[in-house]
């Protein structure tokens, strides 16, 4: 009663059980997002290392000298194994937007006839949202949209040719940030090799 007097609807029960599904699926979504991510497969892969061992057809004593000998060892043979998940992942990106290149044919000059820069636009946007589905997040078919895009804002190309520049300068920019973590990575394990150097020689010494 002192929701409605306030003047507010009352929320339907139709209304919150449709909510509480929806974050119900974005939570799942997020954890499904995250046990496909490199992270989650470098822990998989590091674990699964270290407990591999016993069975290997080497030296136990051997492998734990140079793995498990001190926890440093531990956190560069981590490092190592998420940034070759990293750098893996990243193929398989690469893989997938080559593949998006040739999804998509673009038409002839001609075929456009006397249509002006607008409707070939538009053209131009039916023929990308109607390829598969798998290929509409890559950079190719994003690029296209934002010209598209453009072009429909600005009711003519004048001004394109800038534009287009500007998109691919946001893209490097945003290529180059997402190896950010791999260069934290290289940058990290060989100070993290020299400490682990340094140490072994202190522990060396403090046994003779």
């Amino acid at each position: 009663h002192l929701v409605q007097a306030a003047g507010e609807a009352p929320t339907s029960p139709a209304v919150s059980a449709a909510g509480e599904m929806a974050g119900r699926r974005s939570t799942l979504a997020a954890v499904l997002d995250w046990l496909v991510s490199p992270l989650a497969w470098a822990v998989v892969v590091t674990v699964a290392f270290y407990a591999s061992f016993p069975y290997l057809p080497f030296d136990e004593q051997f492998m734990i000298r140079y793995f498990a000998g001190h926890p440093i060892e531990y956190v560069e043979t981590g490092f190592f194994i998420l940034g070759m998940a990293l750098l893996i992942a990243k193929l398989l990106e690469l893989r997938a937007q080559r593949a998006a290149l040739t999804a998509l044919v673009l038409p002839d000059r001609e075929s456009f006839g006397d249509a002006t820069a607008v409707e070939r636009a538009e053209q131009l946007e039916e023929a990308v949202h109607a390829a598969p589905v798998r290929h509409r997040e890559s950079w190719w078919f994003h690029r296209l949209l934002e010209a598209c895009g453009f072009v429909r804002r600005t009711q003519g190309s004048k001004g394109l040719d800038a534009e287009l520049k500007h998109f691919a300068d946001q893209s490097y920019n945003k290529l180059h940030d997402s190896f950010s973590l791999v260069q934290t990575i290289t940058w990290a394990i060989p100070i993290l090799g020299f400490l682990g150097m340094v140490m072994g020689i202190t522990m060396a010494i403090a046994e003779i």
